[in-house]
């Protein structure tokens, strides 16, 4: 299992943009999971749930941070070092400057680097303080820096059996292109909105379904995933492009959505109804940003089945302003159990996701699984409770209590792979039943 890593940037010319995106696409390459923001994007305090962190931050005039990254910085300088905030999350920062300005340069990254370490954070890397005056430009740095960072985030780490061919990870053609990109070729040689087109997409199954989003509706269930959850009952759907092993079709979007207008006399107000699952369909975000843009040109109700795990937040902007619900499946409120249980995945994504459903106003369902020994705690149903009571209280508009089953088992034997998650249970019925009854506390909608 490989942690999740998250890289933030800020930028007034381009240059920490550019940057990131070279940083993030070879983390990628080199097998690790990544997601990259604009901390202009998110709220701060999402970075306390993060497993590692890289900040990539220029100085502005007058020794400051740029002017995105101000809102993030005067934040830190808020919290009280004795709560030690980030003592779970693991860090590096990449500086941007030039030497030519002697009592600025890189004071922003400088900072930021002693800053964290004071909040409790743990470093990974001493932080790179980039000069812009170099001949071969901010690029040498990058290229001297990372295998650096891969070789201690993995030092630091308990997965001692990870292998990753640092030395021929920037020999490859695939890396120098990016090497030699503009900003645009840069943020964009892995750009999740590239990937597949918007005129077709793969899609696993079809079938009906009067729970998942409410009335009846069309069900599609989308091939590809960039969490690995131990208990994923879909494991057919986790990868996209063989159809010879997951068994997909390429669908159009307007082949779907006809299907679905269709169907739509079938529906509570006969105007057709529609949730996207897998796998996660947002991993292919341009497709379905074609079939929701048309179901809502049509009145077609829209629902879709996240992890809410996505490399890129305008994958949320393109897609959330043709969807009326989320359906989030949250595996657990503790940070270290939800990147456990999805073997590497991010909690800070699926509260990023909650924070865009909330910026779009698009109502949510969370749904929970119930595990025994490892989400059915007196801890796990505290941390459920806040939640509920927090500032997403008005986003979430029904709770799902799923008790633990193994019903894809079958797949992972015909697909000849190993069961990651065998001999586990849910909890007894008086646990889960006790727990629904808390939570109802705390919610007027909470189902099993």
């Amino acid at each position: 299992m490989r942690r999740h890593i998250t890289v933030y940037y800020s930028t007034q010319n381009r240059n920490s943009e550019r940057i990131s995106g070279i940083i993030y696409q070879t983390l990628l390459s080199a097998g690790f999971t990544t997601a990259r923001f604009n901390l202009a994007n998110i709220k701060p305090s999402i970075c306390t749930t993060l497993d590692t962190a890289i900040f990539v931050v220029p100085t502005y005039s007058m020794n400051k941070p740029n002017p995105e990254a101000r809102p993030f910085f005067s934040w830190l300088e808020g919290l009280n070092v004795q709560d030690k905030p980030f003592e779970n999350v693991k860090f590096a920062v990449f500086g941007l400057g030039s030497s030519h300005y002697r009592k600025a340069f890189n004071t922003a990254a400088i900072w930021l680097n002693e800053r964290l370490g004071a909040l409790g954070g743990v470093r990974i890397i001493d932080p790179l303080l980039a000069d812009q005056r170099s001949p071969q430009g901010y690029e040498k740095y990058v290229q001297e820096w990372i295998p650096n960072f891969i070789r201690s985030r993995l030092d630091i780490s308990e997965q001692k059996t990870e292998v990753v061919d640092i030395e021929n990870l920037f020999n490859s053609e695939r890396f120098n292109t990016v090497l030699n990109s503009t900003v645009e070729d840069a943020v964009s040689f892995w750009d999740p909105l590239n990937i597949p087109n918007e005129e077709q997409g793969y899609v696993h199954n079809h079938e009906s379904s009067a729970v998942d989003g409410g009335g009846w509706r069309d069900m599609f269930f989308l091939q590809g995933c960039r969490l690995r959850c131990k208990y994923c009952c879909n494991p057919d759907t986790l990868v996209m492009g063989d159809p010879e092993l997951h068994g997909e079709k390429i669908w159009t979007a307007d082949k779907l959505v006809d299907k679905v207008y269709r169907n739509r006399f079938y529906t509570k107000n006969r105007q057709g109804a529609i949730t996207m699952s897998g796998g996660d369909p947002l991993c292919q975000p341009r497709f379905v940003h074609s079939i929701l843009r048309q179901c809502k040109e049509k009145g077609i109700n829209t629902a879709l089945e996240i992890t809410g795990d996505v490399p890129d937040p305008r994958v949320f902007d393109i897609v959330m302003p043709h969807l009326d619900t989320a359906l989030i499946c949250v595996k657990s409120f503790n940070p270290a159990m939800y990147a456990e249980l999805t073997q590497g995945g991010s909690y800070a994504a699926f509260l990023q996701a909650m924070h865009q459903c909330q910026k779009h106003n698009v109502d949510v369902w969370i749904t929970y699984v119930l595990i025994e020994n490892y989400t059915d705690s007196e801890d796990d149903l505290k941390l459920f409770c806040d939640f509920l009571d927090g500032e997403y209280k008005d986003v979430v508009k029904r709770v799902e209590i799923l008790p633990y089953h193994d019903f894809g088992l079958h797949k992972y034997e015909e697909m000849g792979m190993e069961y990651p998650f065998p001999g586990e249970k849910a909890p007894e019925v008086d646990v889960i039943r006790a727990f629904k009854q808390k939570l109802a506390e705390h919610h007027n909608e909470v189902v099993v």
